[in-house]
Protein backbone atom coordinates (compact mmCIF):
# COMPACT_ATOMS: atom_id res chain seq x y z
CA UNK A 1 0.00 0.00 0.00
CA UNK A 2 1.53 3.40 -1.17
CA UNK A 3 0.30 5.05 2.19
CA UNK A 4 -0.21 4.25 5.80
CA UNK A 5 -3.40 2.32 6.45
CA UNK A 6 -6.18 4.95 8.49
CA UNK A 7 -8.91 4.00 10.89
CA UNK A 8 -11.68 3.41 7.76
CA UNK A 9 -8.83 0.57 6.32
CA UNK A 10 -8.28 -0.96 9.28
CA UNK A 11 -12.21 -0.84 9.85
CA UNK A 12 -12.88 -2.24 6.55
CA UNK A 13 -10.29 -5.00 7.67
CA UNK A 14 -12.11 -6.03 11.12
CA UNK A 15 -15.36 -6.03 9.04
CA UNK A 16 -13.42 -8.52 6.65
CA UNK A 17 -12.68 -10.50 9.73
CA UNK A 18 -16.43 -10.63 11.27
CA UNK A 19 -17.83 -11.87 7.52
CA UNK A 20 -15.01 -14.60 7.26
CA UNK A 21 -14.79 -15.12 11.13
CA UNK A 22 -11.35 -14.70 11.42
CA UNK A 23 -11.16 -14.36 15.07
CA UNK A 24 -7.11 -14.26 15.35
CA UNK A 25 -6.90 -11.32 12.91
CA UNK A 26 -10.35 -10.00 14.29
CA UNK A 27 -8.84 -9.30 17.70
CA UNK A 28 -5.69 -8.01 16.14
CA UNK A 29 -7.21 -5.69 14.11
CA UNK A 30 -9.90 -4.24 16.82
CA UNK A 31 -7.03 -3.95 19.49
CA UNK A 32 -5.44 -1.55 16.46
CA UNK A 33 -8.66 0.27 16.05
CA UNK A 34 -9.46 0.77 19.48
CA UNK A 35 -5.42 1.54 20.39
CA UNK A 36 -6.34 4.82 17.76
CA UNK A 37 -9.41 5.45 18.59
CA UNK A 38 -10.53 4.30 22.28
CA UNK A 39 -13.85 5.79 22.33
CA UNK A 40 -15.38 4.38 19.51
CA UNK A 41 -17.78 2.06 20.10
CA UNK A 42 -18.11 0.41 16.58
CA UNK A 43 -14.86 -1.16 16.98
CA UNK A 44 -15.85 -3.08 20.05
CA UNK A 45 -19.10 -4.01 18.96
CA UNK A 46 -17.32 -5.44 15.69
CA UNK A 47 -15.16 -7.81 17.92
CA UNK A 48 -17.99 -8.64 20.33
CA UNK A 49 -19.97 -10.05 16.97
CA UNK A 50 -17.01 -11.97 15.97
CA UNK A 51 -16.51 -13.45 19.70
CA UNK A 52 -20.35 -14.14 19.36
CA UNK A 53 -19.84 -16.33 16.22
CA UNK A 54 -17.23 -17.93 16.79
CA UNK A 55 -19.45 -19.51 20.30
CA UNK A 56 -16.82 -17.08 22.60
CA UNK A 57 -19.56 -15.76 24.84
CA UNK A 58 -17.22 -14.97 27.85
CA UNK A 59 -14.86 -13.09 25.54
CA UNK A 60 -18.27 -11.05 23.86
CA UNK A 61 -19.43 -9.90 27.52
CA UNK A 62 -15.62 -9.50 28.98
CA UNK A 63 -15.54 -6.83 26.03
CA UNK A 64 -18.79 -5.52 26.89
CA UNK A 65 -18.50 -5.52 30.81
CA UNK A 66 -15.08 -3.11 29.29
CA UNK A 67 -16.91 -1.08 27.52
CA UNK A 68 -19.41 -0.84 30.69
CA UNK A 69 -16.34 0.29 33.03
CA UNK A 70 -15.42 2.54 30.53
CA UNK A 71 -18.63 3.97 29.86
CA UNK A 72 -18.44 3.81 26.11
CA UNK A 73 -22.24 3.12 24.72
CA UNK A 74 -23.43 3.24 20.95
CA UNK A 75 -24.67 6.69 20.52
CA UNK A 76 -26.14 6.51 16.90
CA UNK A 77 -29.13 4.23 16.98
CA UNK A 78 -29.43 0.98 14.57
CA UNK A 79 -31.09 1.34 11.53
CA UNK A 80 -32.04 -1.34 8.77
CA UNK A 81 -33.80 -0.65 5.54
CA UNK A 82 -35.55 -2.64 3.31
CA UNK A 83 -37.35 -2.25 -0.21
CA UNK A 84 -40.45 -3.66 -1.17
CA UNK A 85 -42.43 -2.63 -4.56
CA UNK A 86 -39.46 -0.35 -5.08
CA UNK A 87 -40.20 1.69 -2.40
CA UNK A 88 -37.34 1.38 0.66
CA UNK A 89 -38.36 1.76 4.05
CA UNK A 90 -36.26 2.61 7.10
CA UNK A 91 -36.38 0.93 10.64
CA UNK A 92 -34.63 1.97 13.85
CA UNK A 93 -34.08 0.57 17.16
CA UNK A 94 -35.96 4.57 17.99
CA UNK A 95 -39.36 3.39 16.56
CA UNK A 96 -41.34 3.39 13.08
CA UNK A 97 -44.47 4.68 12.53
CA UNK A 98 -46.97 2.14 13.00
CA UNK A 99 -48.25 1.65 9.57
CA UNK A 100 -44.83 0.83 8.07
CA UNK A 101 -44.31 -1.81 10.92
CA UNK A 102 -47.78 -3.26 10.17
CA UNK A 103 -47.22 -3.41 6.57
CA UNK A 104 -43.92 -5.09 6.91
CA UNK A 105 -44.93 -7.93 9.97
CA UNK A 106 -47.74 -8.67 6.72
CA UNK A 107 -44.80 -8.93 4.39
CA UNK A 108 -42.82 -11.11 6.82
CA UNK A 109 -45.61 -12.74 8.14
CA UNK A 110 -46.37 -13.70 3.97
CA UNK A 111 -43.52 -14.69 3.07
CA UNK A 112 -42.55 -16.94 6.33
CA UNK A 113 -45.70 -18.88 5.27
CA UNK A 114 -45.17 -19.33 1.65
CA UNK A 115 -41.35 -20.88 2.48
CA UNK A 116 -42.88 -23.32 5.00
CA UNK A 117 -45.43 -24.30 2.13
CA UNK A 118 -42.23 -24.79 -0.21
CA UNK A 119 -40.08 -25.93 2.86
CA UNK A 120 -42.83 -28.93 2.59
CA UNK A 121 -42.86 -29.16 -1.08
CA UNK A 122 -39.47 -29.27 -1.35
CA UNK A 123 -39.13 -32.25 1.31
CA UNK A 124 -42.12 -34.20 -0.84
CA UNK A 125 -39.87 -33.95 -4.00
CA UNK A 126 -36.48 -35.04 -2.62
CA UNK A 127 -38.19 -37.98 -0.57
CA UNK A 128 -40.09 -38.78 -4.04
CA UNK A 129 -36.27 -38.61 -5.54
CA UNK A 130 -34.53 -40.70 -2.74
CA UNK A 131 -37.69 -43.48 -3.37
CA UNK A 132 -37.20 -43.69 -7.26
CA UNK A 133 -33.12 -43.52 -6.61
CA UNK A 134 -33.11 -46.55 -4.24
CA UNK A 135 -35.44 -48.31 -6.66
CA UNK A 136 -33.17 -48.24 -9.60
CA UNK A 137 -30.31 -49.70 -7.80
Amino acid sequence: MPMEPDVFVWGALLGGCQTHRNVQLGERVAQHLINLEPLNHAFYMNLCDIYAKAGRYNDMRRIRASMKEQRIKKEVPGCSMIEVNGIVHEFSTIGSPDVVMDELVFVLTTLSNEMKILQVTLWREIRKNLIEIKEDQ
